[in-house]
């Protein structure tokens, strides 16, 4: 079972001005089934990931700098 929100990923995603989690992303997350996972470490993995098809290195190095 998925404890994460997609409206917490959602919100974390917008913050860094990246787009919100498509519904194959989202529909990939849940059947990964992750239930002891910071929805911080959700949102890098799918801007890494989305790093391979479009610029989002703005928003990797804003999600960075607000993480630590």
């Amino acid at each position: 079972m998925l404890m994460i929100s997609r409206e917490k990923i959602d919100s974390i995603l917008l913050a860094v001005n990246a787009s919100k989690v498509s519904q194959r992303e989202w529909f990939f997350l849940k059947n990964l089934n992750f239930i002891d996972i910071s929805t911080i470490v959700v949102a890098q993995a799918i801007l890494e990931h989305r790093n391979y098809f479009e610029d989002v290195s703005d928003s990797i190095e804003c999600l960075k700098s607000r993480v630590g």
